[in-house]
């Protein structure tokens, strides 16, 4: 299929919205895709109660990022209403995210945790606290650099496996302490069975 999707992504406009503490409700959420007939979400509701985890699952193409995006903003000119009562037009600055294809940044590791909550100086405590979290500090201190060793294929960069990768994705996530809404797509992928289960008890 040749189109190009209406994912928006802006660093000019201010996050100012407030953060957002109560229930969530996804009113009559419908979608198609710029240049296509079918509808990827028909008419969705969707009730997510404040501190409640949920599973969204279906089959391949059945509109589950879909939704997710609409959620988190990415996606625009959808029909419906997201809403506590009032109709929230914006809940980025209250959501962390760990996106299908999560970003892969070519920068040190303490530069790529920081990309979660760009608000904050942290310190190294901070970062290797972090790290710990998700299963990633011994190995990250045992490189010559620790956190200021650079990712990536550029230079003299270091190349992670795909699951440390989702690893450090997960510890970006967690950086934004304001974050009240974690919406996670596919978040452990390249996990083995028992990082999964250590992940998930985060």
């Amino acid at each position: 299929m040749n189109y190009k999707d209406d994912i928006i992504i802006s660093n000019k406009i201010p996050y100012k919205e407030k953060i957002y503490m109560g229930d969530i409700y996804m009113k009559d959420i419908t979608y198609k895709y710029p240049q296509s007939e079918a509808k990827a979400l028909n008419k969705l509701n969707l009730y997510i109660k404040k501190g409640e985890k949920i599973a969204i699952v279906g089959y391949n193409g059945s509109g589950k990022t879909t939704c997710t995006n609409i959620l988190m903003g990415l996606t625009s000119k959808y029909e419906g209403i997201i809403t506590d009562g009032q109709n929230l037009i914006n809940l980025r600055n209250s959501i962390s995210c760990i996106l299908q294809n999560f970003a892969q940044y070519q920068m040190t590791i303490k530069e790529n945790i920081e990309a979660g909550f760009a608000e904050h100086k942290f310190t190294d405590e901070e970062i290797i606290s972090l790290l710990d979290r998700v299963g990633l500090k011994d190995i990250v201190l045992k490189l010559e650099k620790g956190i200021y060793t650079q990712l990536g294929q550029l230079g003299k960069g270091v190349e992670l496996s795909k699951g440390q990768w989702q690893r450090l994705a997960i510890a970006r996530l967690l950086a934004n302490p304001n974050a009240t809404i974690w919406i996670l797509d596919e978040p452990t992928a390249y996990l083995d069975p028992i990082s999964e289960i250590e992940i998930y008890d985060i």
